[in-house]
C-alpha cells in the first residue's frame, strides 16, 4: 500500500532533473533552460502545490485499504482538475486580450516586438508566444528613472482592462 506513495514521491524528485537533461539536448538548449526553470516550472509548481501537499497528506491518511483508495479518488479527481487548469492557463488567447486592453485606452496600434529593453521576451520568443508590456520612458534603467505620472495611471486602466477582459 505504500508503495505507490513511495513512487510519486520519487518522480517528483526526478522530474526536474529528468526534464533539464532532454531540454539541454535541444537545439537551443539555453532558451529551453531558461523558459524551463525560469517561468513553465515555477508556474507548474505553483498550480501543482495542492497535489504535492495532498501526497504527504495520503501518507498520513491512508491508514488501510479504503482509506488509500478514497484518497486515490480525491487525488484523481483533484490532479485531472488541475491538469486542466494547467491547459486554460497555457492555451488562453492572453495576447490578443493585452492588444486589445492597449489600443481601446491608448487608441493606438501596440508595436509588435520583442527588441528593446531588457526583457526575456527577446529569448522566450523562440518558444512561446510572448506579452512584453510596461511604460514607455526615455530614461528606463537609467540614473534618474522616471515615468510621466499620466502613463502610471493609463498604465493602470490598462491592467484594469485586462483582468476585466480575462475574467470576463
Amino acid at each position: 500500500m505504500w508503495w505507490p506513495l513511495a513512487t510519486s514521491w520519487l518522480f517528483m524528485g526526478l522530474e526536474l532533473p529528468a526534464v533539464s537533461a532532454a531540454l539541454a539536448r535541444l537545439p537551443d538548449p539555453t532558451i529551453s533552460l531558461a523558459a524551463y526553470g525560469g517561468v513553465i516550472f515555477p508556474l507548474a509548481l505553483l498550480i501543482e502545490s495542492p497535489i504535492i501537499m495532498l501526497l504527504s497528506a495520503s501518507t498520513a491518511l491512508s491508514k488501510d485499504l479504503r482509506s488509500h483508495e478514497l484518497v486515490g479518488r480525491f487525488m484523481w479527481s483533484a490532479g485531472l482538475g488541475f491538469t486542466a487548469l494547467h491547459a486554460l492557463v497555457a492555451w488562453t488567447p492572453l495576447y490578443d486580450v493585452v492588444v486589445e486592453a492597449i489600443r481601446e485606452e491608448t487608441g493606438t496600434e501596440p508595436e509588435l516586438s520583442t527588441s528593446g529593453g531588457t526583457s526575456d521576451g527577446r529569448f522566450l520568443i523562440q518558444l512561446c508566444p510572448v506579452v512584453d508590456f510596461g511604460l514607455p520612458n526615455a530614461t528606463m534603467h537609467k540614473v534618474d528613472e522616471s515615468a510621466a505620472v499620466e502613463d502610471v495611471h493609463a498604465l493602470s486602466r490598462i491592467y484594469e482592462r485586462i483582468v476585466s477582459k480575462a475574467l470576463a
